[in-house]
């Protein structure tokens, strides 16, 4: 009876291509690290498989809805049901839990006293409330099965791609489009493939996307390529010494060296676009940061409302550097910078921003530890580039509908990690 059991087991499960067990622990100085968990192709998984899938899938309520955030409460309901999750045992999502009702706090009063339209404060309040709805989700399904990230990106790559394909968006949309559910899907082929090949791959997709114009998916390949090729002969972990230190500022300097001679490479076709777009963005952040310094507790109302002055300053910064580049540019009514930091410090106050601020400390020091400490496995090229990209996000991106789903998976990832730190210590 037992081994029928095990056979079952092994027939539903996706077997790595090293198919390493307990048994095969290799000697890292001479061969790479293996992946010793192995994915199961439960009822559970094919569900969060299927719920990713709608990730780009809109419907209009009071703003802009995507399926796939209608679906997971229903998901993350299914598994409390059953009892499976810890991650409520976890002080990390208690945390986060009190800065979103922080977050909606301030934007609510922010907006009272901004007088703001109610159109525009009733949008500002349910996307915050959705985004709150979406990382409780998310850290409740991936606490009761780290491997659910897996197949979580997998729908999500694979919803994507189609609705890509289907739409017959052309591959030149490599920037907004193809290049990270293809990304996602080398990151994914960590499990079936070495180390060193997915690594290879990536460098690859780096110097595809610098030639399709997209800078920052360029870098986001690059340094998860260096982190698995600083890690693939030292899985467990690295201590910080100057021989360590000395590796990856070399590792570092050869990857950011590439990087540039990429850019360089197609630096005539594509200079005007990105002064533009470099120009706009430290434009924006030095004019939000003066809007913040002149009101740093309340912030001036959802969607922009009463920013005509920062408008009016971030066109007199930019309208000389538009001309130049041969670039119509107009005045807006409206300011709201490119950073999920900023735009949240203004338009919900120092409250709203608070969340923004403790989620960006725990990226960083996740991403370090994933970097340097946590052991290396077929989960760390996912948990570096979700992490990595919310770190640009919170920092070049705004605080739209579009990237409440990105900041939510990074949340649960924040949770799986201190769960696994949390089970390593009682071990």
């Amino acid at each position: 009876m037992q081994h029928k059991i095990v056979s079952l087991a092994k027939a539903t499960a996706l077997v790595p291509n090293n198919k390493a067990d307990n048994d095969e622990r290799v000697d890292a100085k001479v061969s790479e690290p293996k992946a010793i968990e192995k994915l199961r192709m439960s009822f559970l998984c094919l569900l969060t498989f299927a719920v990713a899938i709608p990730s780009n899938q809109t419907i209009n309520l009071v703003g802009e809805l995507y399926l796939t955030e209608l679906l997971l409460p229903m998901l993350a309901i299914g598994v409390l049901f059953f009892g499976k999750t810890v991650a409520f045992r976890e002080k990390i999502i208690w945390y986060f839990v009190l800065l979103a009702v922080c977050l909606m706090m301030g934007y609510i009063v922010s907006d009272l006293v901004a007088g703001t339209d109610s159109s525009k404060y009733l949008r500002a309040w349910g996307r915050n409330f959705i985004l709150f709805v979406d990382f409780v989700s998310l850290a409740i399904i991936m606490a009761s099965d780290r491997r659910l990230l897996w197949w979580y990106a997998l729908g999500f790559s694979t919803g994507t791609l189609i609705t890509l394909v289907l739409g017959r968006v052309p591959i030149e949309e490599w920037k907004f489009g193809y290049a990270q559910p293809i990304t996602i899907l080398v990151l994914l082929s960590a499990y079936f493939v070495s180390f060193r090949v997915a690594a290879l791959l990536l460098v690859f997709l780096a110097v595809i996307s610098i030639y399709m114009d997209s800078r920052s998916a360029s870098a986001f390949a690059l340094f998860v390529a260096g982190v698995i090729f600083l890690r693939i002969k030292r899985p467990e972990g690295i201590k910080l010494s100057l021989s360590a230190l000395i590796r990856i500022i070399v590792l570092g300097g050869l990857l950011l060296t590439l990087l540039l001679v990429l850019m360089n490479k197609t630096y005539e076709e594509y200079s005007d676009r990105r002064e533009a777009s470099s120009s706009g963005r430290i434009a924006a952040l030095r004019v939000g940061g003066v809007a913040i310094a002149n009101s740093p507790i309340l912030g001036y109302g959802s969607w922009g409302e009463g920013t005509g002055d920062y408008a009016s300053m971030y066109y007199e910064d930019m309208k000389k550097k538009m001309a130049e580049l041969g670039r119509r540019f107009t005045e807006g009514d409206v300011f709201r910078p490119h950073s999920q930091i900023l735009q949240s410090w203004m338009e919900g106050g120092f409250f709203a921003a608070a969340f923004f601020l403790f989620f960006g400390y725990q990226l960083v020091k996740c991403l370090k530890d994933v970097v340097l400490v946590r052991r290396l496995d077929y989960l760390s090229p996912l948990y570096a580039f979700f992490l990595l990209i919310s770190v640009w996000h919170l920092l070049m991106s705004p605080y739209g509908g579009g990237h409440r789903l990105a900041i939510a998976i990074s949340i649960a990832i924040i949770c799986l990690l201190h769960i696994e730190a949390r089970g390593k210590k009682n071990d």
